[in-house]
Protein backbone atom coordinates (compact mmCIF):
# COMPACT_ATOMS: atom_id res chain seq x y z
CA UNK A 1 0.00 0.00 0.00
CA UNK A 2 1.55 3.41 -1.33
CA UNK A 3 1.43 6.72 0.75
CA UNK A 4 -1.59 7.73 -0.83
CA UNK A 5 -3.50 4.88 -0.32
CA UNK A 6 -2.31 4.97 3.37
CA UNK A 7 -4.00 8.49 3.43
CA UNK A 8 -6.93 7.63 1.99
CA UNK A 9 -8.28 4.72 4.36
CA UNK A 10 -7.18 7.12 6.69
CA UNK A 11 -9.69 10.12 5.57
CA UNK A 12 -12.63 7.07 5.16
CA UNK A 13 -12.08 5.70 8.95
CA UNK A 14 -11.90 9.63 9.97
CA UNK A 15 -15.16 11.37 7.74
CA UNK A 16 -17.37 8.63 8.25
CA UNK A 17 -20.14 9.05 5.22
CA UNK A 18 -21.15 5.47 4.79
CA UNK A 19 -21.00 4.16 8.11
CA UNK A 20 -21.62 4.80 11.55
CA UNK A 21 -18.91 6.46 14.08
CA UNK A 22 -17.76 3.86 16.56
CA UNK A 23 -14.18 6.06 17.40
CA UNK A 24 -15.16 8.05 20.25
CA UNK A 25 -12.57 10.83 18.77
CA UNK A 26 -14.82 11.77 16.04
CA UNK A 27 -18.40 11.62 17.85
CA UNK A 28 -18.86 15.37 18.69
CA UNK A 29 -21.20 16.57 20.87
CA UNK A 30 -24.91 14.69 22.41
CA UNK A 31 -23.33 14.62 25.60
CA UNK A 32 -27.78 14.48 27.05
CA UNK A 33 -28.46 12.11 24.54
CA UNK A 34 -25.78 9.69 25.45
CA UNK A 35 -25.94 10.32 28.94
CA UNK A 36 -29.83 9.37 28.88
CA UNK A 37 -28.99 6.14 26.54
CA UNK A 38 -26.41 4.90 28.86
CA UNK A 39 -28.88 5.43 32.09
CA UNK A 40 -31.69 2.95 30.37
CA UNK A 41 -29.45 0.77 29.40
CA UNK A 42 -28.11 0.66 32.98
CA UNK A 43 -31.58 0.57 34.42
CA UNK A 44 -33.62 -2.65 34.65
CA UNK A 45 -36.19 -3.40 32.38
CA UNK A 46 -36.11 -0.81 30.79
CA UNK A 47 -35.94 -0.52 26.65
CA UNK A 48 -35.32 2.67 23.75
CA UNK A 49 -35.92 3.92 20.75
CA UNK A 50 -33.97 6.72 19.32
CA UNK A 51 -35.93 8.98 16.32
CA UNK A 52 -34.90 11.52 14.25
CA UNK A 53 -34.33 13.08 10.86
CA UNK A 54 -32.06 11.12 8.40
CA UNK A 55 -28.70 11.85 8.34
CA UNK A 56 -28.64 13.09 12.28
CA UNK A 57 -26.34 10.60 13.76
CA UNK A 58 -28.74 7.91 15.39
CA UNK A 59 -26.98 4.78 14.81
CA UNK A 60 -23.40 6.40 15.55
CA UNK A 61 -25.23 7.86 18.63
CA UNK A 62 -26.26 4.41 19.46
CA UNK A 63 -23.72 2.82 18.71
CA UNK A 64 -21.27 5.08 21.43
CA UNK A 65 -23.83 4.39 24.11
CA UNK A 66 -24.33 0.61 23.13
CA UNK A 67 -20.22 0.40 23.66
CA UNK A 68 -19.24 1.16 26.76
CA UNK A 69 -22.17 -0.42 28.41
CA UNK A 70 -21.81 -3.62 26.81
CA UNK A 71 -18.03 -3.61 27.71
CA UNK A 72 -18.62 -2.86 31.53
CA UNK A 73 -21.54 -5.03 32.10
CA UNK A 74 -20.40 -8.22 29.77
CA UNK A 75 -23.26 -7.67 27.66
CA UNK A 76 -23.55 -8.92 23.72
CA UNK A 77 -24.41 -6.44 20.63
CA UNK A 78 -26.62 -7.94 18.19
CA UNK A 79 -27.75 -5.61 15.47
CA UNK A 80 -30.70 -5.95 12.42
CA UNK A 81 -31.55 -3.98 9.64
CA UNK A 82 -35.37 -3.64 9.20
CA UNK A 83 -36.81 -3.17 5.93
CA UNK A 84 -40.27 -3.31 4.52
CA UNK A 85 -41.64 -6.31 4.37
CA UNK A 86 -40.33 -7.50 7.61
CA UNK A 87 -42.48 -9.93 10.09
CA UNK A 88 -42.24 -10.64 13.57
CA UNK A 89 -40.37 -14.02 12.30
CA UNK A 90 -37.78 -12.03 10.78
CA UNK A 91 -37.51 -9.30 13.03
CA UNK A 92 -36.74 -12.05 16.04
CA UNK A 93 -34.79 -14.45 13.87
CA UNK A 94 -31.50 -13.07 14.45
CA UNK A 95 -31.91 -12.37 18.07
CA UNK A 96 -32.86 -16.17 18.52
CA UNK A 97 -30.28 -17.59 16.37
CA UNK A 98 -27.01 -15.65 17.87
CA UNK A 99 -28.22 -16.88 21.44
CA UNK A 100 -28.89 -20.46 20.37
CA UNK A 101 -32.90 -20.36 21.03
CA UNK A 102 -33.58 -20.62 17.56
CA UNK A 103 -35.33 -24.54 16.97
CA UNK A 104 -37.17 -26.64 14.59
CA UNK A 105 -39.48 -29.66 13.81
CA UNK A 106 -39.70 -32.19 11.55
CA UNK A 107 -41.28 -30.15 9.53
CA UNK A 108 -38.23 -28.28 8.70
CA UNK A 109 -36.31 -29.53 5.44
CA UNK A 110 -32.79 -27.71 7.40
CA UNK A 111 -32.41 -27.27 11.21
CA UNK A 112 -30.59 -24.43 13.08
CA UNK A 113 -28.97 -24.62 16.31
CA UNK A 114 -30.97 -26.57 18.69
CA UNK A 115 -31.25 -25.34 22.21
CA UNK A 116 -32.11 -28.97 23.71
CA UNK A 117 -32.92 -26.73 27.47
CA UNK A 118 -35.97 -25.17 25.14
CA UNK A 119 -38.87 -27.25 24.95
CA UNK A 120 -41.00 -25.11 22.85
CA UNK A 121 -41.14 -26.10 19.00
CA UNK A 122 -41.54 -23.61 16.01
CA UNK A 123 -43.54 -24.62 12.85
CA UNK A 124 -41.14 -23.21 9.90
CA UNK A 125 -43.35 -21.49 6.68
CA UNK A 126 -41.49 -21.19 3.32
CA UNK A 127 -40.02 -18.31 1.92
CA UNK A 128 -39.04 -15.48 4.47
CA UNK A 129 -35.44 -15.28 6.33
CA UNK A 130 -33.18 -12.62 4.10
CA UNK A 131 -30.19 -14.87 3.34
CA UNK A 132 -29.13 -11.53 1.31
CA UNK A 133 -27.79 -10.09 5.31
CA UNK A 134 -24.89 -12.48 5.50
CA UNK A 135 -25.75 -14.59 7.90
CA UNK A 136 -25.71 -18.31 8.03
CA UNK A 137 -28.81 -19.33 7.32
CA UNK A 138 -29.36 -22.80 4.95
CA UNK A 139 -32.92 -22.54 4.72
CA UNK A 140 -35.60 -20.00 3.42
CA UNK A 141 -38.04 -20.96 6.30
CA UNK A 142 -39.42 -18.77 8.69
CA UNK A 143 -40.33 -19.34 12.59
CA UNK A 144 -44.16 -19.20 12.55
CA UNK A 145 -46.82 -20.88 14.76
CA UNK A 146 -45.46 -20.87 18.49
CA UNK A 147 -43.64 -17.71 18.10
CA UNK A 148 -44.36 -15.72 20.96
CA UNK A 149 -43.37 -12.55 23.17
CA UNK A 150 -43.59 -14.36 26.34
CA UNK A 151 -41.14 -17.43 24.95
CA UNK A 152 -38.99 -14.94 23.72
CA UNK A 153 -38.90 -12.80 26.74
CA UNK A 154 -38.70 -16.16 29.25
CA UNK A 155 -36.13 -17.65 26.80
CA UNK A 156 -33.80 -15.09 26.78
CA UNK A 157 -34.13 -14.20 30.36
CA UNK A 158 -30.43 -14.50 31.50
CA UNK A 159 -29.04 -13.42 28.03
CA UNK A 160 -27.25 -10.40 28.59
CA UNK A 161 -27.99 -8.85 25.24
CA UNK A 162 -28.78 -5.69 23.37
CA UNK A 163 -30.73 -6.25 20.23
CA UNK A 164 -30.36 -2.98 18.31
CA UNK A 165 -33.55 -2.71 15.32
CA UNK A 166 -31.75 -0.12 12.90
CA UNK A 167 -34.18 1.82 10.41
CA UNK A 168 -37.55 0.60 12.28
CA UNK A 169 -39.47 3.34 10.16
CA UNK A 170 -39.16 0.89 7.82
CA UNK A 171 -41.21 -1.52 9.38
CA UNK A 172 -44.84 -1.68 7.78
CA UNK A 173 -46.20 -4.70 9.11
CA UNK A 174 -48.66 -3.90 11.96
CA UNK A 175 -48.40 -7.04 13.63
CA UNK A 176 -44.71 -6.37 13.57
CA UNK A 177 -44.61 -3.55 15.33
CA UNK A 178 -47.15 -4.73 17.82
CA UNK A 179 -45.26 -7.68 18.66
CA UNK A 180 -42.17 -5.87 19.27
CA UNK A 181 -44.42 -3.85 21.72
CA UNK A 182 -45.48 -6.57 23.29
CA UNK A 183 -41.86 -8.04 24.09
CA UNK A 184 -40.69 -5.18 24.85
CA UNK A 185 -43.84 -5.69 27.76
CA UNK A 186 -42.94 -9.06 28.30
CA UNK A 187 -39.45 -8.62 28.78
CA UNK A 188 -39.95 -6.08 31.94
CA UNK A 189 -42.51 -8.27 33.27
CA UNK A 190 -40.24 -11.05 33.61
CA UNK A 191 -37.39 -8.91 34.35
CA UNK A 192 -35.44 -10.39 31.24
CA UNK A 193 -31.94 -9.18 31.03
CA UNK A 194 -32.38 -8.45 27.47
CA UNK A 195 -32.25 -4.76 26.12
CA UNK A 196 -34.20 -3.44 23.22
CA UNK A 197 -33.12 -0.26 21.24
CA UNK A 198 -34.76 0.90 17.79
CA UNK A 199 -33.87 3.94 16.07
CA UNK A 200 -35.86 5.17 13.40
CA UNK A 201 -37.00 8.85 11.66
CA UNK A 202 -39.06 11.12 13.97
CA UNK A 203 -42.90 10.17 14.16
CA UNK A 204 -42.09 6.44 13.17
CA UNK A 205 -42.66 4.92 16.92
CA UNK A 206 -46.36 6.25 17.31
CA UNK A 207 -47.87 2.82 16.57
CA UNK A 208 -45.32 1.29 18.78
CA UNK A 209 -46.68 3.13 22.10
CA UNK A 210 -50.38 2.90 21.02
CA UNK A 211 -49.84 -1.47 20.52
CA UNK A 212 -49.59 -1.38 24.54
CA UNK A 213 -51.07 0.80 26.63
CA UNK A 214 -48.76 0.36 29.92
CA UNK A 215 -45.20 0.50 27.48
CA UNK A 216 -44.24 3.55 28.53
CA UNK A 217 -43.37 2.62 31.88
CA UNK A 218 -40.65 0.19 30.62
CA UNK A 219 -39.79 2.44 27.16
CA UNK A 220 -38.07 5.76 27.11
CA UNK A 221 -37.70 7.77 23.78
CA UNK A 222 -34.75 9.99 22.93
CA UNK A 223 -35.65 12.43 19.84
CA UNK A 224 -32.05 13.46 17.88
CA UNK A 225 -32.26 17.12 16.93
CA UNK A 226 -30.39 18.42 14.13
CA UNK A 227 -26.79 19.63 14.75
CA UNK A 228 -25.79 23.68 15.76
CA UNK A 229 -23.00 25.06 13.42
CA UNK A 230 -20.49 24.81 16.11
CA UNK A 231 -21.03 21.08 16.59
CA UNK A 232 -20.58 20.92 12.65
CA UNK A 233 -17.50 22.75 12.49
CA UNK A 234 -16.20 20.71 15.76
CA UNK A 235 -16.81 17.52 13.45
CA UNK A 236 -14.58 18.85 10.45
CA UNK A 237 -11.87 20.41 12.43
CA UNK A 238 -11.32 17.12 14.67
CA UNK A 239 -11.13 15.12 11.05
CA UNK A 240 -8.75 17.35 9.97
CA UNK A 241 -6.13 17.48 12.74
CA UNK A 242 -6.13 13.42 12.59
CA UNK A 243 -5.78 13.76 9.11
CA UNK A 244 -2.75 16.54 8.90
CA UNK A 245 -4.84 18.64 7.02
CA UNK A 246 -6.41 21.99 6.75
CA UNK A 247 -9.45 23.69 5.14
CA UNK A 248 -9.73 27.65 5.01
CA UNK A 249 -12.32 29.21 6.83
CA UNK A 250 -14.97 30.25 3.94
CA UNK A 251 -14.74 26.42 3.02
CA UNK A 252 -15.75 25.26 6.59
CA UNK A 253 -18.32 27.77 6.74
CA UNK A 254 -19.35 26.95 3.48
CA UNK A 255 -19.49 23.09 4.61
CA UNK A 256 -21.60 23.55 7.86
CA UNK A 257 -24.02 25.86 5.90
CA UNK A 258 -24.39 23.23 3.29
CA UNK A 259 -25.21 20.17 5.75
CA UNK A 260 -28.57 21.92 7.29
CA UNK A 261 -27.27 20.64 10.45
CA UNK A 262 -26.89 17.51 9.27
CA UNK A 263 -23.81 15.19 10.28
CA UNK A 264 -23.81 12.86 7.75
CA UNK A 265 -23.35 15.94 4.77
CA UNK A 266 -20.57 17.42 6.99
CA UNK A 267 -18.53 14.04 6.33
CA UNK A 268 -19.68 13.33 3.16
CA UNK A 269 -18.22 16.88 1.72
CA UNK A 270 -15.19 16.43 3.95
CA UNK A 271 -14.07 13.18 2.74
CA UNK A 272 -14.90 13.98 -0.79
CA UNK A 273 -13.01 17.43 -0.65
CA UNK A 274 -9.66 15.68 1.39
CA UNK A 275 -9.24 13.00 -0.74
CA UNK A 276 -9.63 15.08 -3.89
CA UNK A 277 -6.72 16.95 -2.19
CA UNK A 278 -4.37 14.05 -1.30
CA UNK A 279 -4.82 12.93 -4.78
CA UNK A 280 -3.59 16.23 -6.30
CA UNK A 281 -0.55 16.34 -3.23
CA UNK A 282 -1.96 19.18 -1.49
CA UNK A 283 -2.21 19.81 2.25
CA UNK A 284 -5.00 22.13 2.12
CA UNK A 285 -8.71 23.45 0.36
CA UNK A 286 -10.36 26.19 -0.38
CA UNK A 287 -13.88 26.47 -1.11
CA UNK A 288 -13.49 26.49 -4.61
CA UNK A 289 -12.89 23.11 -3.93
CA UNK A 290 -15.89 21.94 -3.77
CA UNK A 291 -17.48 21.84 -7.20
CA UNK A 292 -13.98 19.70 -7.94
CA UNK A 293 -15.59 16.78 -6.26
CA UNK A 294 -19.29 17.88 -6.44
CA UNK A 295 -20.29 15.67 -9.01
CA UNK A 296 -18.93 12.28 -6.84
CA UNK A 297 -21.14 13.69 -3.77
CA UNK A 298 -23.99 13.70 -5.87
CA UNK A 299 -23.25 10.09 -6.70
CA UNK A 300 -22.48 8.72 -2.88
CA UNK A 301 -26.23 10.34 -2.15
CA UNK A 302 -28.93 7.74 -2.43
CA UNK A 303 -32.07 7.15 -0.97
CA UNK A 304 -35.57 9.04 -0.58
CA UNK A 305 -33.76 12.45 -1.05
CA UNK A 306 -32.86 11.08 -4.26
CA UNK A 307 -36.06 9.49 -5.65
CA UNK A 308 -38.21 12.43 -4.41
CA UNK A 309 -35.86 15.44 -6.24
CA UNK A 310 -36.59 12.85 -9.25
CA UNK A 311 -39.95 12.30 -8.97
CA UNK A 312 -40.34 16.16 -8.67
CA UNK A 313 -38.54 16.75 -12.11
CA UNK A 314 -40.54 14.03 -13.80
CA UNK A 315 -43.97 15.88 -12.73
CA UNK A 316 -45.99 17.25 -15.53
CA UNK A 317 -47.81 20.38 -15.78
CA UNK A 318 -44.77 23.13 -15.85
CA UNK A 319 -43.68 23.72 -19.42
CA UNK A 320 -39.89 23.19 -20.11
CA UNK A 321 -38.30 26.73 -20.56
CA UNK A 322 -36.29 26.98 -23.72
CA UNK A 323 -32.47 28.37 -24.09
CA UNK A 324 -31.11 31.38 -25.63
CA UNK A 325 -29.60 28.81 -28.36
CA UNK A 326 -33.30 27.01 -29.00
CA UNK A 327 -35.06 28.31 -31.32
CA UNK A 328 -38.12 30.49 -30.01
CA UNK A 329 -40.34 29.26 -32.63
CA UNK A 330 -40.88 25.75 -30.42
CA UNK A 331 -43.77 25.56 -28.48
CA UNK A 332 -42.57 24.48 -25.03
CA UNK A 333 -44.12 21.54 -23.82
CA UNK A 334 -45.11 19.86 -20.47
CA UNK A 335 -42.21 18.43 -19.36
CA UNK A 336 -40.07 18.55 -15.96
CA UNK A 337 -38.00 21.70 -16.52
CA UNK A 338 -35.46 23.72 -14.76
CA UNK A 339 -38.72 25.93 -13.55
CA UNK A 340 -39.78 23.42 -10.79
CA UNK A 341 -36.41 23.21 -10.14
CA UNK A 342 -35.05 26.44 -9.85
CA UNK A 343 -37.93 27.16 -7.71
CA UNK A 344 -36.92 24.45 -5.07
CA UNK A 345 -33.46 25.43 -5.40
CA UNK A 346 -34.58 29.21 -4.03
CA UNK A 347 -36.75 27.97 -1.37
CA UNK A 348 -33.31 25.85 -0.03
CA UNK A 349 -31.25 29.15 -0.34
CA UNK A 350 -33.58 31.13 1.10
CA UNK A 351 -34.89 29.11 3.40
CA UNK A 352 -37.37 30.72 6.37
CA UNK A 353 -37.49 33.65 4.28
CA UNK A 354 -40.66 35.01 2.68
CA UNK A 355 -41.91 34.60 -0.85
CA UNK A 356 -41.13 37.59 -1.96
CA UNK A 357 -36.90 37.28 -1.18
CA UNK A 358 -37.75 33.59 -2.79
CA UNK A 359 -39.22 34.85 -6.13
CA UNK A 360 -36.07 37.30 -6.35
CA UNK A 361 -33.73 34.33 -5.87
CA UNK A 362 -35.61 32.45 -8.43
CA UNK A 363 -35.40 35.42 -11.12
CA UNK A 364 -31.57 35.97 -10.11
CA UNK A 365 -30.89 31.78 -10.84
CA UNK A 366 -32.09 32.40 -14.15
CA UNK A 367 -29.78 35.36 -14.53
CA UNK A 368 -26.80 33.47 -13.60
CA UNK A 369 -27.09 30.70 -15.70
CA UNK A 370 -28.17 32.91 -18.76
CA UNK A 371 -31.14 30.72 -19.00
CA UNK A 372 -34.46 32.27 -21.06
CA UNK A 373 -37.24 32.77 -18.97
CA UNK A 374 -41.02 32.26 -21.05
CA UNK A 375 -42.91 35.62 -20.22
CA UNK A 376 -45.78 33.10 -19.11
CA UNK A 377 -43.40 31.46 -16.33
CA UNK A 378 -41.72 34.69 -15.17
CA UNK A 379 -43.69 34.62 -11.51
CA UNK A 380 -43.87 38.22 -10.57
CA UNK A 381 -46.12 38.01 -7.97
CA UNK A 382 -46.20 35.47 -4.92
CA UNK A 383 -49.06 33.68 -5.81
CA UNK A 384 -48.15 32.26 -8.93
CA UNK A 385 -44.89 31.34 -7.13
CA UNK A 386 -46.74 29.58 -4.43
CA UNK A 387 -48.93 27.72 -6.65
CA UNK A 388 -45.56 25.84 -8.56
CA UNK A 389 -45.13 25.01 -4.62
CA UNK A 390 -48.58 23.77 -4.04
CA UNK A 391 -47.76 22.05 -7.59
CA UNK A 392 -44.61 20.16 -6.09
CA UNK A 393 -46.39 19.45 -2.86
CA UNK A 394 -49.04 17.45 -4.14
CA UNK A 395 -46.80 15.16 -6.30
CA UNK A 396 -43.89 14.62 -4.22
CA UNK A 397 -42.71 14.43 -0.72
CA UNK A 398 -40.22 17.07 -1.28
CA UNK A 399 -42.45 19.56 0.68
CA UNK A 400 -44.63 19.44 3.69
CA UNK A 401 -47.28 22.45 4.14
CA UNK A 402 -47.72 23.67 8.02
CA UNK A 403 -49.79 26.64 8.62
CA UNK A 404 -50.44 27.50 5.00
CA UNK A 405 -46.71 27.44 4.35
CA UNK A 406 -44.81 25.06 2.25
CA UNK A 407 -41.34 23.62 4.22
CA UNK A 408 -38.95 21.02 2.95
CA UNK A 409 -40.39 18.00 4.09
CA UNK A 410 -37.21 16.98 6.05
CA UNK A 411 -33.53 18.64 6.39
CA UNK A 412 -31.91 15.91 4.21
CA UNK A 413 -34.43 17.44 1.55
CA UNK A 414 -32.85 20.95 1.83
CA UNK A 415 -29.50 19.77 2.13
CA UNK A 416 -29.61 17.41 -1.56
CA UNK A 417 -31.27 20.24 -2.88
CA UNK A 418 -28.61 22.84 -2.05
CA UNK A 419 -25.96 20.27 -3.53
CA UNK A 420 -27.94 20.29 -6.87
CA UNK A 421 -27.81 23.56 -7.38
CA UNK A 422 -24.44 23.99 -6.62
CA UNK A 423 -23.76 21.19 -8.94
CA UNK A 424 -25.88 22.98 -11.77
CA UNK A 425 -24.53 26.65 -11.52
CA UNK A 426 -21.07 25.78 -10.57
CA UNK A 427 -18.93 28.47 -9.19
CA UNK A 428 -21.26 30.98 -9.11
CA UNK A 429 -23.17 29.44 -6.22
CA UNK A 430 -20.07 31.28 -4.52
CA UNK A 431 -21.34 34.36 -5.27
CA UNK A 432 -24.83 33.34 -3.88
CA UNK A 433 -23.14 32.06 -0.42
CA UNK A 434 -21.23 35.38 -0.35
CA UNK A 435 -24.56 37.16 -0.26
CA UNK A 436 -26.79 34.90 1.80
CA UNK A 437 -24.63 33.97 4.72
Amino acid sequence: MNRQTRKIKEVTEVFCSSRPITDERFFVGRENELYGLGRVLLTPCRHATVFGDRGVGKTSLVKMAVKPFCENENYKLIEYKCTRGDTPASLIHKLLSRTNNLITDSKSTKTYKHNLAAKAKFYLAEGGVDTSRGENIETTHLLKQQLNPDYVATSLQKAKVVYFLDEFDLVDDNNSISFLSELMKASSDYDSKLKLVLSGVTNSFGQLFASHASISRCLESFELPCMNDNELRMIIENGLEAVRLSFDDDLKDCIVWLSSGLPYFTHLLCEEITINAIFHERTTASKEDLFFVIKDVMKNITGAAAIEYTAMEEMKGTPKFLSFADSISVRPTPTPTEIKRYVIHSMALLYGRDTEAILNMYHRLFTLTGAWLPEDYAYESEGQLESVLREIFQQSKLLVQSDDEFKFGNPFYRAYSLLQCANEIGLSFLDLLDDIR
